[in-house]
């Protein structure tokens, strides 16, 4: 699975989660994993798997120069339920495998659908509102085009 699949399984999933009834508002800004066990932490090596939603850092500027995304994660929230969904959990070993990581915790789940205090040990999740309206304006933008 490529970079960029939460936006496909987030999009896919809200119309969904929309047809069963449910309050499903797309979420956006920053995830991280642990990807080490904590005792294996010598300082060096890489502790998490993110996705940080900084559109000021170059990698970012460099990304929406090109018309792509920046650096960023998107996800489902169900406001009423407290809860977050996540289809594209499955294959965050595989995009950090395309970074050099080496995943060494227990692999994350198929998808996540739980809530904030249910999280796996070290799991993050921030939503940014900036990072939320940047999303739903990336989605008109290529909406219109496509």
């Amino acid at each position: 699975m490529q970079r960029g699949s939460c936006l496909y399984w987030t999009l896919t999933g809200l119309g969904i989660l929309h047809g069963l009834g449910f309050r499903a508002l797309l979420q956006a800004g920053s995830m991280s994993w642990p990807i080490l066990p904590a005792d294996l932490d010598d300082g060096h090596q890489p502790t998490h798997f993110s996705y940080e939603w900084s559109p000021w850092r170059p990698e970012s500027q460099a990304a929406l120069k090109l018309g792509l995304l920046p650096e960023i994660h998107m996800w489902i929230g169900l406001p009423d339920e407290n809860e977050l969904v996540d289809f594209s959990t499955k294959w965050f070993p595989q995009q950090a495998a395309l970074d050099g990581l080496v995943w060494r915790t227990e692999l994350p789940p198929d998808f996540l659908w739980c809530g904030p205090s249910d999280l796996p040990a070290g799991v993050i999740y921030e939503p940014s509102m900036e990072a939320i309206q940047f999303a739903l304006n990336f989605i008109r933008a290529h909406h219109q085009t496509a």
